[in-house]
């Protein structure tokens, strides 16, 4: 059972790194491997998810259910194929020297063993590329904004 965690530490508020890793229809614009996510139910703080996820010889479609727990914690979940369990935790804490701590973990098991010990591989260099997209993503617009609220 692949697990990754790891914590940036960025200069923007938790609010809007919250409102940055919730906007799950987006991630198709800049995650590597994300090929489609459409929110097909909202329900309060609780939305039914469905991704297309993969490199292009190997994309599998499964949907998730995403818990927004405004402003400190993401929590995306899914039984559904290929995943026997997937769990997608974001956390955000302000920093102690200011801006925000958003914390990133992944824990999941396959179906498939054999694929799993294939995917094992390569998980950690994925895993930091979804999370180095996602900084990246963060400096892009984030930037921005506090430029022009200045």
């Amino acid at each position: 059972m692949p697990r990754y965690r790891e914590t940036r530490v960025l200069p923007y508020s938790m609010e809007r790194l919250f409102d940055l890793i919730a906007d799950v229809e987006r991630y198709p614009e800049f995650l590597p491997w994300w090929h489609a996510a459409r929110v097909r139910r909202r329900d309060g703080d609780t939305e039914q998810v469905e991704q297309v996820v993969g490199p292009t010889i190997a994309r599998f479609r499964f949907a998730s259910t995403t818990v927004l727990e405004r402003p400190d914690h993401i929590r995306t979940t899914s039984n559904e194929r290929p995943f026997r369990r997937l769990e997608i935790h974001w956390t955000f804490a302000p920093a102690p020297r200011g801006g925000c701590a958003a914390t990133f973990s992944v824990d999941y098991e396959l179906r498939s063993g054999a694929i799993e010990k294939l995917t094992a591989v390569i998980f950690d260099a994925a895993v930091r590329r979804v999370v180095t997209a996602f900084e990246t993503r963060a400096h892009q617009l984030l930037a921005k904004a506090r430029v022009a609220e200045a």
